[in-house]
């Protein structure tokens, strides 16, 4: 079919004409670009303009200009409603396109669109759905990156669900994709092998998650960007340490606070600092590590809590193991007054705080501290620290609290029974304060 688009190329070269030449006063030859490739439609002014220039009459162009004048309209509409960050009218105006669309409307990008609304406005269950169209869409036109697209933004979609394992095997289709069709390889391969890479790791498939970031390492060598390789060393770092490979750690870790720097991201490689002092701790070098993270300390900028708050968390860890539990209740309480603190920050704080008031043998404030911890979970169970039994137990004990602790028990053995049936997997104890980025 003969679309605006085509005829105004081959005119344009009939006239020995270049895009920049045809543009040269009245508009932009990426604008041209996007006119001949029917992915834009010129407004009736520019329209008129490009015809006087090609030295046709108007109605050269006119009977497709018009046809698809009002379908125009409706896209240009709803992105502009997409840009403007209102959702709700720009799906309703893509949604009110005709089907089977006009020959300049992608449907890749159509679906992408819609999807993209959905997930903003966090309905990620037709987001999930609309990703899914994209993928059979892509199938049925044999687009392979229209496929691997699909599948990508899909796992993201399912993650915000909850859905990990769904996000797990999207991912590993879109990377065996990938694979298959080399001449595809691309920065959409690192973002996908970012993506399955930190999954494998929160989920404590370490050699799975090193064996993604090693050949991430390779690909980035002729894709992508020095931000990726900081990343790759970071998730190295960690993956490595986790599998109790802690020089080969340093060393990643070492490596990832270079390329930071490198790039004067002066946070990022706070983050990776923090990371090496926790590797230390990991690997028994308890006084390499406190020696370490109290010249850190010095160094971090007193605004960004995030980063004091994972010291003081450090240093609490390690003022345990050196028996200082004065010194590592104060660094718990510090960080405990950051603004930023998540649930899963508090989590640890909390549980660390309650082993210290354990071996002070202060069971009044290590009962309160359960209570805190119990509170903080308490619209999601499954946020409490893997040893959480075994302490309220040793709380309870201590203090001879013996009715509640039998009726803890009691509850806690029908709990487990319905946990060990429906968890397949353990996920990765809270140990990095920064994970690798996605």
């Amino acid at each position: 079919m003969e679309t605006l688009g085509r005829k105004m190329r081959a005119l344009r070269k009939q006239r020995g004409l270049t895009q920049l030449q045809l543009a040269r006063g009245i508009s932009t030859p990426s604008m041209i670009s996007q006119i001949e490739s029917d992915r834009a439609t010129p407004s009736p002014q520019l329209l008129e303009q490009l015809a006087n220039r090609l030295g046709v009459e108007l109605n050269y162009f006119e009977s497709e200009f018009i046809e698809k004048s009002d379908e125009l309209q409706c896209y240009r509409s709803a992105k502009e409603h997409m840009e403007a960050g209102n959702y709700r009218e720009a799906i309703d105006l893509f949604q009110s396109l005709s089907w089977p669309l006009a020959p300049q409307f992608r449907p890749d990008s159509i679906y992408m669109d819609v999807a993209t609304c959905y997930f903003r406005l966090e309905e990620y269950e037709r987001a999930a759905n609309m990703y899914e169209s994209l993928v059979e869409l892509g199938c049925n036109r044999s687009e392979v990156s229209v496929v691997v697209s699909g599948y990508y933004h899909g796992a993201l979609a399912h993650r915000k669900l909850g859905h990990d394992d769904v996000a797990i095997a999207y991912l590993e289709r879109a990377r065996e994709i990938l694979r298959t069709h080399v001449e595809h390889y691309s920065s959409m391969s690192i973002k996908v092998g970012l993506s399955l890479a930190r999954l494998y790791l929160q989920w404590s498939h370490f050699a799975k998650a090193k064996e993604i970031y090693l050949e991430l390492l390779e690909l980035t060598h002729r894709y992508s960007s020095r931000v990726d390789f900081a990343t790759i060393y970071h998730g190295l770092a960690c993956s490595s340490t986790y599998l109790g490979e802690f020089d080969d750690a340093l060393v990643y870790c070492e490596r990832a606070v270079e390329e930071h720097e490198s790039l004067q991201n002066n946070g990022n490689a706070m983050r990776c600092r923090i990371n090496r002092g926790l590797i230390l701790r990991m690997a028994n070098r308890y006084d390499e590590a406190y020696t370490y993270l109290q010249e850190l300390r010095a160094r971090v900028n007193p605004h960004d809590s995030l980063l004091r708050t994972a010291i003081h968390h450090e240093l609490a860890q390690l003022c345990l193991q050196f028996e200082r539990l004065h010194e590592g209740i104060e660094h718990t309480e510090i960080a405990l007054t950051s603004k930023r603190l998540d649930r899963r920050a508090e989590v640890a704080l909390r549980t660390l705080r309650i082993k210290i008031f354990l071996q002070l043998q202060d069971l009044v404030n290590a009962y309160a501290e359960l209570d805190r911890l119990e509170g903080c979970c308490k619209d999601d169970t499954t946020s409490l620290p893997t040893d959480y039994v075994r302490l309220k137990c040793e709380v309870l004990h201590q203090l001879g609290a013996d009715a509640e602790l039998i009726k803890f028990c009691q509850t806690q053995a029908g709990q487990t029974i319905s946990a060990d049936e429906n968890q397949e997997r353990e996920i990765a104890p809270f140990t990095f304060w920064i994970f690798p980025r996605q």
